[in-house]
């Protein structure tokens, strides 16, 4: 007898808060809002901070990247290191948000560059961020 959806939902809460017991670093979320245009210039925005649990899963890699149509710019995007972080299901997030994350004493500022669909079976879900130079 296969089980119902109404069956697996009631078990969701419970595969949450397992993976809630991962999340034991804390991280600073800051979201984007829309540009304002300063003198002819596109300034970015971004929202006050909020804190978030989560869990930083690796940190690793390098990654460049550079647009032929625009080969004058000294540097298009360029990062320095790679971050997986794991979020609890809850969490509002959305590429280009922007993220601070302490350890060891050193600060790194990150740009959120890939956040997955969600769906209501998940119990958390992992975002990649890199490291803005």
């Amino acid at each position: 007898m296969p089980l119902t959806e109404a069956q697996l939902l009631s078990q969701v809460q419970i595969v949450r808060n397992a993976a809630a017991v991962f999340c034991t670093d804390t991280i600073t979320l800051r979201r984007k809002l829309p540009d304002v245009v300063i003198d002819g210039e596109s300034v970015p925005q971004y929202a006050n901070a909020v804190s978030l649990v989560c869990r930083v899963i690796n940190r690793s890699g390098e990654s460049r990247m550079s647009v032929a149509s625009q080969y004058r710019l000294p540097k298009q995007n360029y990062y320095d290191t790679t971050f997986r972080i794991q979020l609890l299901y809850s969490t509002d997030i959305s590429v280009g948000d922007r993220l601070e994350y302490t350890d060891s004493n050193k600060t790194y500022l990150l740009e959120v560059t890939f956040v997955p669909i969600q769906h209501t079976m998940m119990g958390a879900f992992i975002v990649g961020a890199e490291e803005i130079i």
